[in-house]
């Protein structure tokens, strides 16, 4: 009995400490690479709390009309939906850190600052993250496979 209590408390252990994100999953035998490697499109997005998907609180951006796909040779590709204005698409390189927690995004438009992406859910179907604007600014992104 106490042999089974021994062994259930170091499995649990083991699962518990596998989870690299807030948000899931606990456990995954898929790569990171292989999962971020996708079509995206924006589900939900969050500033402050805020919901501010369908863009009408933020630089008219309409997140329901814009999408990012990672390629696994390490580019990515936007586009990005303004209310009255101009479709924008646009590319660039992204890399992982150390740990697969963060993403760096490196456009190849110079005039379009790098941007750090914290993960939160890193899942085939599911890409969620947060980013941070101005110390007091936090974006949260739910994007779901536009596949």
């Amino acid at each position: 009995m106490m042999k089974n209590i021994l062994i259930g408390t170091i499995i649990f252990l083991l699962i518990g400490g596998c989870n690299k994100y807030e948000d899931g999953p606990t456990i995954s035998f898929v790569s990171p690479i292989d999962r971020i490697t996708n079509s995206w499109k924006y589900d939900e997005v969050f500033r402050n709390g805020l919901d501010i998907t369908a863009g009408e609180q933020t630089q008219d951006l309409i997140y329901t009309k814009s999408s990012i796909g990672f390629a696994e040779d390490g580019r990515f590709s936007y586009i990005e939906d303004y209310r009255d204005s101009a479709l924008e698409t646009g590319d660039g390189f992204w890399e992982f850190n150390d740990n697969k927690t963060i993403i760096t995004l490196i456009y190849d438009d110079a005039n379009k600052p790098n941007r750090t992406l914290n993960l939160t859910r890193l899942e085939r179907r599911f890409l969620w993250f947060s980013e941070n604007l101005n110390g007091n600014n936090v974006l949260t992104f739910k994007m779901v496979s536009n596949e």
